[in-house]
């Protein structure tokens, strides 16, 4: 999961009707049949919202603890209220927190920048991939 959400190459709907016309007859996303299922979309699907709320809460309270755990700078509470303001809602922050790509007053901040980008991609896989996988393997296959 990790290598091919990184290289964009997750099996998505429209990959798979794409290779295998036969048993995939259309490219519609298993979890709300409405749109083609790109790469893009299996992170920015609506039927995300809940599962955003929660990793939102857990990559928050994650990250100031690191914060707080591996800081020894002054301003803390400004590197908190940064964090209160960074989306984690929109799959290209998630990206940018798993790649190292953050306001650099946080990434300074953050000794354990492996363990973080460890967390946030098991929430990415237990929270959407898995998921949508079940999802994907009950709907109509023919």
């Amino acid at each position: 999961f990790r290598l091919k959400l990184l290289s964009g190459t997750l099996p998505s709907r429209q990959l798979l009707h794409d290779r295998y016309l036969s048993t995939y007859t259309d490219s519609l996303c298993p979890r709300c049949l409405t749109v083609v299922e790109t790469q893009s979309h299996i992170f920015d699907c609506y039927k995300n919202i809940a599962a955003y709320s929660i990793m939102e809460n857990k990559i928050r309270t994650s990250l100031i603890k690191l914060i707080r755990k591996n800081s020894n700078r002054k301003n803390l509470t400004e590197i908190e209220r940064n964090l209160q303001k960074l989306d984690f809602g929109r799959k290209s922050s998630l990206n940018k927190l798993v790649s190292g790509m953050l306001n650099i007053d946080i990434q300074l901040s953050i000794a354990s920048h492996a363990k973080m980008a460890n967390k946030i991609l098991a929430l990415l896989y237990s929270q959407i991939w898995i998921p949508r996988s079940a999802t994907a393997n009950t709907s109509e296959v023919k």
